[in-house]
Order: structure tokens, then sequence, then C-alpha cells
């Protein structure tokens, strides 16, 4: 089993309402999304939403991950 990732949110112009710069984000593993540009999160609700990944993701998101 792979490892949960987390991001977080530097910048959130297009996304205001759903998230917050600063906080941190679990994803959400889902290839279909991954495959036209996006990735999934677990926002503030507790719900799972897919946002713009190849444009949050070194955008508005710093990929965080564990060192072994």
């Amino acid at each position: 089993m792979e490892p949960p990732k987390f991001l977080l949110c530097v910048k959130n112009d297009e996304v205001e309402a759903s998230l917050e710069v600063r906080k941190i984000y679990q994803v959400v593993p889902d290839s279909q999304s991954e495959k036209v540009g996006l990735v999934r999160i677990i926002d503030e609700s507790g719900e799972d939403w897919t946002h713009r990944g190849g444009g949050l993701i070194g955008r508005a998101f710093l990929l965080l991950s564990r060192r072994a």
C-alpha cells in the first residue's frame, strides 16, 4: 500500500470558495482524473473533489512528501 500524499495550497485565485491558502489537503488517488489533468483532494467539507491538477500542482499546490 502506498503512503497517503498531501498537498499544501499556496494559491487559490480560481477556487477561493473551496480551498484555503496554507492549508494541507489529502490527495485521493484517482487515475482517471489524473489522465485529464485533474487532482482529487478532500476539502473542508470532508468531501473529495477534483481540481485542475496541472494548473494547481506547481502553481497553487506544493506536494508534500515524506522521506524514507
